[in-house]
């Protein structure tokens, strides 16, 4: 595998996206792969931006990863990191910027992290005045209209731990059912503090030792390389 561009994006923030993306990157290394991180949302100062510059001003020995920041138009940036690299995760805004789409031009997975909580014990969105999840899903199939080799997922982060809640369970059914880009991973990535506390040495959950956590991870890691590879 190689060359391979991952694009994580959604319109909405605090779902996760650094968290997937760091930890993928992470996890790509670890596997042997050579990876590179690229933040590409200008609006945050936070998130993988932070992440990058902890991991480099660090004193820890953590996997190589390359990691750059770049804005606007990054479509020759993406190109050129990928064709030094095996795997390029971008790490991106909303899917209307032009890092998005500038990025999801030259992609070969668009991720879209999603939070089971915007959903209620009987699976309908909460508190939109609109629904973002069949803008997202619009606006993916247009760029997969630019893009004939662009596919397209989500990953549902922070689910519920417990066996009583619902809401994880109908917001894949939800996805599965209503949209047609963002059909869900199988593996999840359930709610946990590793991962915060991973981040604030600019680690990924997998550097830090064995866990429920890293092993979510891996899991997830492990499938996005088979989606990746079906023809």
């Amino acid at each position: 595998m190689s060359g391979n561009i991952i694009v994580v994006m959604n319109q909405k923030g605090g779902v996760g996206k650094s968290t997937v993306a760091t930890n993928i990157a992470v996890e790509s290394a670890l596997a042997g792969y050579n990876a590179c991180i690229i933040d590409a949302d200008p609006n945050r100062k936070q998130g993988t931006k932070s992440w990058i510059h902890k991991r480099v001003n660090g004193k820890y020995d953590f996997a190589q990863i390359e990691s750059r920041e770049c804005y606007g138009d990054i479509f020759d940036t993406v190109q050129a990191r990928a064709r030094e690299h095996d795997i390029v995760i971008v790490d991106c805004g909303g899917l209307d910027s032009t890092e998005s789409a500038s990025a999801c031009a030259t992609a070969h997975l668009a991720l879209v992290p999603i939070e089971c909580d915007i959903f209620d014990e009987q699976g309908e969105l909460l508190g939109f005045s609109s629904d973002p999840i069949s803008e997202m899903d619009n606006m993916l199939s247009r760029m997969k209209a630019g893009n004939r080799t662009l596919k397209t997922a989500t990953i549902l982060n922070k689910y519920p731990t417990s066996s009583f809640a619902k809401n994880g369970v109908l917001t894949r059914k939800y996805l599965t059912e209503r949209t047609k880009n963002l059909r869900p991973l199988k593996q999840t990535l359930k709610h946990s503090n590793e991962f915060s506390k991973a981040a604030a040495y600019g680690a990924g959950v997998s550097e830090m030792g064995s866990s429920p956590s890293a092993g979510q991870v891996q899991l997830v890691f492990k499938e996005i390389v088979e989606l990746l590879n079906e023809e």
